[in-house]
């Protein structure tokens, strides 16, 4: 993001902890911040379409299941790999 920001880009950041958000635009002033729980659709979508066209995505969204990756149940894996990752 860093990178991105230092050529000017307008950057916007989404994240579900606005504690994070804060701390960010602190560091870097210029950025737009929404703060949101992705798994929450409806306010993601909001969100998301506030902000407009988006050139570049840039997913840093962090999650751990704590299973056997073998036995792992399908609705985790849907949940995390599938539904978050296609949802926008």
């Amino acid at each position: 993001m860093a990178q991105f920001y230092e050529y000017e880009a307008i950057v916007f950041a989404v994240s579900k902890n606005p504690e994070i958000l804060e701390a960010l635009k602190k560091e870097f002033p210029k950025i737009t911040i929404h703060a949101v729980d992705l798994e929450d659709w409806v306010a993601t979508k909001t969100a998301i379409e506030k902000i407009g066209h988006v050139h570049f995505l840039v997913n840093n969204a962090g999650f751990a299941e704590f299973q056997d990756f073998l036995t792992v149940q399908p609705e985790a894996f849907e949940k995390y790999a599938f539904k978050l990752a296609f949802y926008l």
